[in-house]
């Protein structure tokens, strides 16, 4: 999804605070109605119509504050915060973010309590969205998300967009945009310390031209869909930054969506061999479930075409998206007990990794939180990754780490196979004799076989009854299977739902 972004930027390196409302050159100071605070003790230090930022108070720390929306606390040195959510401890230049309907106490030290204003106008945009790089993403939800923007001494963030944004300035170093002024102009592009501004929308360069001092940004974006989405109803989420790499996470949440209740979940994951593949390979899968009650979301992975990376690190993504998912259940309204993963071929064997492989965790994900579904659904997965199994090529003698088929236990989650009985990669034998490992275990597995049918047969081509057969068979198998879980409730409506698309 490709999204245009509101900014809220705020640079911590020290710890001095005085405001003033001098201009930076080529950027405006404050929007309209906007309003500074001079040296202020425990104050506001700017209003807007979109914002409020105090400094050392705690204006908007009740559950709920009339007029504001989220709350953001951004750490000026070390804080301790009492809240809702428990105790939170940050150091300097960390962030604390509070929905609507949680609480804190005020903190004791020094820091900017940033509180969205739920009627603001309407936000500006600029010309085109080139999303900006070295940004590590720290927390984001609906609305917004926040990221660390650092720029060492000498660097050059390369061409990238900003929305409207506020921007407060704490950090002694000069900018310029190195396309029409490479070093810069005297006294221009100099970020003074300690104060803030608001400003407009912008398409630039930037390089930091101090020699000894990092720019340390708190970014806070306010997303914004632009019209041509490629996920077309589908909100945008990041659940695991690697170096410059954010990998996303797209939900659509049910119809008649009620944010007092929890939903199942079911997630999948495209398919490629572990070497290529679109997100979007399930979008019509996701749609269709989104109608039956349940969230649905589309997650990306690192590939080797696009990342230059091996299967194992596909599975460690598989899990962190689990854990992000589990792990942001109050968030997203999941029920944790009803997560489904699901996959197409190597998608279908990540799926089924998150399940069974106990290794290949991600180092930084947090392994207190499951990376295990409740259930799988699998589309002619490759789950079989011994010496005569799919992949070994590339996989070698490390295939005890990375097969569901040699990692099946007891407790592994209940499971529903579809496979064509011409498949070049995965044999019919090779999924009966899964099948037969869960039984043994003790787990469920139920295998549904297409006669002639290749791998990949399961796809949606279009609305026509040739285009969405095996589509149709294959989901409206999956909904029974999720039904006997008690996952969803009524009859399958996927006839209903191709007649809707044509």
């Amino acid at each position: 999804m490709k999204s245009l972004y509101f900014f809220l930027i705020i640079s911590v390196f020290s710890f001095g605070i005085t405001f003033s409302n001098e201009p930076e050159s080529g950027h405006s100071v404050f929007g309209a109605k906007a309003k500074s605070v001079m040296n202020p003790q425990d104050s506001v230090a700017l209003e807007n119509d979109y914002v409020k930022v105090m400094f050392n108070s705690a204006a908007c720390h009740n559950a709920l504050t009339p007029g504001f929306g989220t709350r953001v606390i951004v750490a000026l040195g070390k804080l301790t915060i009492q809240s809702s959510k428990g105790i939170i401890r940050l150091e300097r230049g960390n962030v604390a973010a509070f929905l609507s309907g949680e609480s804190y106490s005020t903190p004791d030290g020094a820091y900017f309590e940033v509180a969205f204003k739920t009627n603001h106008p309407p936000l500006k945009s600029p010309d085109k969205w080139i999303e900006p790089l070295k940004n590590k993403i720290v927390y984001e939800d609906d609305q917004i998300r926040v990221f660390e923007e650092r720029l060492a001494p000498g660097d050059t963030r390369e061409l990238h967009s900003h929305a409207q944004r506020l921007v407060v300035r704490l950090n002694n170093v000069q900018l310029t945009d190195p396309r029409t002024k490479p070093n810069g102009t005297p006294g221009g592009g100099i970020q003074v310390p300690n104060t803030v501004k608001f400003a407009e929308p912008m398409v630039h360069v930037v390089k930091n031209l101090s020699k000894d001092t990092p720019l340390f940004n708190v970014v806070i974006e306010f997303k914004l869909p632009v019209q041509a989405q490629l996920l077309p109803g589908f909100r945008e989420y990041t659940y695991k930054q690697i170096d410059t790499i954010a990998l996303k996470l797209y939900v659509k949440n049910p119809t008649d969506f009620n944010n007092k209740i929890s939903y199942p979940l079911i997630v999948f994951f495209f398919g490629g061999g572990w070497n290529t593949g679109k997100v979007s390979q399930f979008e019509t899968h996701a749609n269709y479930f989104s109608t039956r009650g349940i969230i649905t979301a589309l997650a990306d992975y690192r590939v080797k075409s696009r990342h230059q990376t091996t299967p194992f690190d596909a599975v460690a993504d598989a899990k962190s998206v689990i854990r992000y998912l589990r792990g942001n259940a109050a968030l997203l309204h999941i029920d944790t007990a009803k997560i489904v993963a699901s996959g197409g071929s190597a998608g279908g064997h990540l799926a089924a990794g998150t399940a069974t492989i106990p290794g290949l965790n991600d180092a930084n994900d947090n392994l207190k939180v499951s990376c295990l579904p409740n259930a799988l659904v699998l589309f002619n997965p490759v789950f079989d990754n011994g010496p005569s199994g799919y992949g070994y090529d590339r996989i070698g003698e490390r295939y005890p780490e990375i097969s569901p088929f040699h990692n099946i236990r007891k407790g592994t989650p209940p499971t529903i196979v579809f496979l064509g009985t011409k498949d070049d990669l995965v044999p019919v034998e090779t999924a009966r004799r899964y099948k037969q490992k869960m039984e043994e275990a003790g787990c469920r597995c139920d295998l549904f076989l297409y006669e002639g049918q290749k791998h990949g047969f399961f796809n949606y081509h279009d609305a026509t009854k040739e285009g969405s057969r095996y589509f149709s068979e294959t989901v409206n198998q999956t909904d029974l299977f999720l039904e006997s879980l008690g996952y969803l409730k009524g009859k399958p409506t996927i006839s209903e739902f191709i007649q809707q698309s044509q």
